[in-house]
Formats: C-alpha cells, sequence, structure tokens
C-alpha cells in the first residue's frame, strides 16, 4: 500500500512540476525555497552558478499609453 501511494504522489508532484516550470518557470521546489529564504531559487542554477538561490532583483515596469488619463 505504501509503495503505491508514494510513487502516486512522486506521479502527482512530477506532473504539477511540469506545469509549474511550463507557466513560471520554476518547480514547486524552486517556488518553495524562493517562498521560505524570500530570495530567487532555482535548483538549476547550482550547476551553472554553483548557487541555488540569488538575491531577488526589483524591476520596475512603466506603462506608457497613448491616452491621457485625468481625474476632474
Amino acid at each position: 500500500m505504501l509503495p503505491q501511494l508514494g510513487a502516486t504522489i512522486d506521479t502527482v508532484k512530477t506532473g504539477a512540476d511540469v506545469v509549474s516550470y511550463s507557466t513560471k518557470g520554476k518547480s514547486l521546489t524552486d517556488r518553495f525555497l524562493s517562498y521560505a529564504t524570500d530570495k530567487d531559487c532555482k535548483l538549476y542554477n547550482l550547476f551553472i552558478y554553483g548557487l541555488i538561490c540569488e538575491e531577488k532583483k526589483l524591476y520596475t515596469e512603466i506603462a506608457t499609453s497613448p491616452h491621457n488619463y485625468t481625474l476632474d
């Protein structure tokens, strides 16, 4: 019973990781580590940069619009 449950949990997590990675670029483990450390974490970074987590980068997005809105 327990080996089947473990295999089922592993299959579900793998499927969730695929969906998460394809939509957000991070696995569930990456997202948990980022949340827990308040940093930007990806396990893949360990192989590229030697670090899993780095400080979050702040991006400011300036929206430009052809319309001028005013409050009267």
